[in-house]
């Protein structure tokens, strides 16, 4: 209906622009990522270091300001790069962040994962803006208003994507990981739930009045497994995207846009 109808919302034809395409593919890809790592870092916070849910937050909002800062100042970055270079530079440094959190993850370290989420803000936040600006440019000037919205809706739908695969691709990981683990100690219930998730496997630890079983330890290792691949998924992604993106801006370079 989209493509018979005079004045589309998502119109299609865009579609054909080989740099539009790739302008949406980055701009969801790096939500995507972003809003699962976010995910399994609040849950890396309060299940795996035992954080409260205000010291989470508080951790959390930490690279929250930064990363508000480097959004008043990304637009030096652009200017001074081009828009091209930014956003395959950005894809890169994203990657190196998503190692950066893969490792804190596997090491279990607060630190590492707060000095990993200033990376990831360093090449998310101007490779989401100018990538913002490359889809408006690709399109043509009549259809500039159809192009932000369809901007706006791929990267809330490349987040809620992100939260659903990602975060169901550690689940699977972290129940892979504990079918080895000796649970026969623990009530059959309280074997299955930590056999599920790590949240199952605080409660039940809660339940039974332990802190230190080695089962906890063996869920919490599997969880950051999980975390670490998930991690290791991204940085291999955004390797190729930075790649693949490069090679269509170089062959049909998108019209520059004003502010951006």
């Amino acid at each position: 209906r989209q493509n018979r109808i005079t004045e589309p919302l998502i119109d299609l034809r865009l579609f054909r622009l080989p740099a539009f395409t790739v302008s949406m593919l980055v701009n969801m890809a790096v939500v995507f990522f972003m809003f699962s790592i976010f995910l399994l870092q609040a849950q890396f916070f309060q299940l795996v270091l035992g954080l409260s849910p205000l010291k989470a937050a508080l951790w959390s909002a930490l690279p929250g300001v930064f990363f508000t800062v480097m959004s008043l100042q990304a637009w030096r970055v652009t200017n001074r790069l081009g828009p091209i270079p930014t956003v395959i530079t950005g894809l890169m440094i994203n990657a190196v962040g998503a190692a950066a959190i893969g490792l804190a993850a596997w090491y279990q370290s607060l630190a590492g994962m707060l000095i990993a989420n200033v990376v990831l803000g360093l090449g998310f936040i101007p490779a989401i803006l100018t990538t913002t600006g490359l889809i408006i440019g690709s399109a043509p000037p009549e259809r500039g208003g159809v192009a932000s919205a369809m901007s706006e809706t791929c990267a809330e739908f490349g987040g809620a994507l992100g939260v659903g695969l990602l975060g169901s691709l550690a689940t699977v990981i972290y129940r892979f990981a504990m079918q080895p683990v000796d649970l026969s100690a623990l009530p059959p219930s309280a074997a299955f739930d930590t056999g599920q998730t790590l949240a199952g496997a605080v409660d039940a630890a809660r339940e039974l009045g332990v802190s230190d079983a080695p089962w906890l330890a063996a869920a919490r290792d599997a969880y950051c497994a999980s975390f670490a691949a998930c991690a290791l998924v991204a940085v291999f992604a955004l390797l190729a995207l930075s790649f693949s993106a490069n090679r269509v801006y170089r062959r049909e370079p998108p019209r520059p846009v004003e502010g951006h």
